[in-house]
Order: C-alpha cells, then structure tokens, then sequence
C-alpha cells in the first residue's frame, strides 16, 4: 500500500516531482489513494512528521523545498499578486520594510497567519486586475503597478500614504498616467 511509505520516501517523491505546494486531490493522484478518510489520516500523519506544512483551504508546502515568502503569498490566495507595500519596498520606493506581505486579488479580503508571517490580501475589482509579471517563481506588480495600487486604495479612503518618504525615480510616470487612463482616472485624482 503506498500509504506505508515513510516521511523520508514521501518527501523524496514530493522534492523530485519538484512540488512545493500540494493539494489533497495531487497527493490522492501522486500516491493512488482513492479512499478520502484514508487520504486526510494520512496527510495528518505527514503534518506531524513535519514533511508538510498545512496551510489551510486545502493547500500543503512541502517542509523540505523551503518556498520563498512572495511564492507562498501567491499560492495562499489564488489568483493574486505581490503588490501595495511590500512592492514598493521590494523595489526601493518604500524605505520602510512592511511586516505583513501585501497582495491584491479579485477576492475578498483577508488576512492569513502561515509559518509566523503574516499575509494581507486586499480586494481589487477585475478590471484593475494587471500590471504584475512573473519573476522566478512568484507574481509581482511593476513598480508602476504597485504605485497605482496603493494611491488607488488611499483614493477610496482604504489606505494611509507617505509619498514624501518614498524614492520615486525608478517609476515611469508616462506608464503610471497610461495605467490611471486605461481605468479612466486622472493620475491627479490619485496623487
């Protein structure tokens, strides 16, 4: 029966198949387990031997792949991205380091505690839902984006802005007014 592997072996398939976030239906495919009481008393078992670390909604990292905090923010709440603060401090704008890591999504909003960081996913409607690339294995706004993002939430009442601490010489400010266009806002109204 291939739920009589040990933590070792099961953590070994997992870092070969290269997986550092599972769900309960890959581990059902990836180990032939059909019967679902025999699956969730098995993904327990590898919660306690430390090979996976439960995340809630269904969602398990791999102990052993060490997935870096933007990857993990990304694969908490799907879809979303990067952006907000923890954008601007990524990129140089922001002085201060934020202590949650800040998201937008098409979902609700929502805080989520995972491995002693906290995670903070804000709202945005799925017309404002751009303006973000894949770097390595995560999704993270432009600095551009970042920058729209947050004014956006502080022009909604959402959000708290010091613009005078930050560095803003690596934004484009054609691109940032092409952005507030493509939404039909004036970049005045932002700033």
């Amino acid at each position: 029966m291939v739920t009589s592997l040990s933590a070792f072996e099961v953590d070994k398939v997992l870092r070969e198949g290269h997986y550092a976030v599972v769900t309960p239906a890959l581990v059902a495919r990836l180990f032939k387990i059909t019967n679902q009481n025999t699956l969730y008393k098995w993904l327990q078992r590898l919660t306690a031997q430390r090979v996976l670390k439960r995340a809630g909604n269904g969602l398990y990292f791999v102990a052993s792949t060490r997935p870096g905090t933007f990857f993990v923010a990304n694969s908490l709440v799907t879809p979303s991205y990067v952006s907000l603060e923890t954008a601007l401090n990524f990129y140089g704008i922001l002085p201060q380091f934020p202590y949650p890591v800040t998201s937008v999504t098409t979902k609700r909003n929502s805080t989520i505690i995972f491995d002693s960081r906290e995670f903070v996913f804000r709202r945005l409607n799925s017309n404002l839902y751009f303006g973000f690339v894949k770097q390595d294995d995560y999704l993270i706004a432009t600095p551009e984006k970042a920058v729209f993002d947050l004014l956006y939430f502080k022009s909604k009442g959402l959000a708290r802005v010091a613009i005078d601490d930050w560095d803003i010489s690596c934004i484009n400010k054609n691109l940032l007014k092409k952005i507030a266009k493509k939404v039909n806002l004036s970049a005045d109204k932002l700033l």
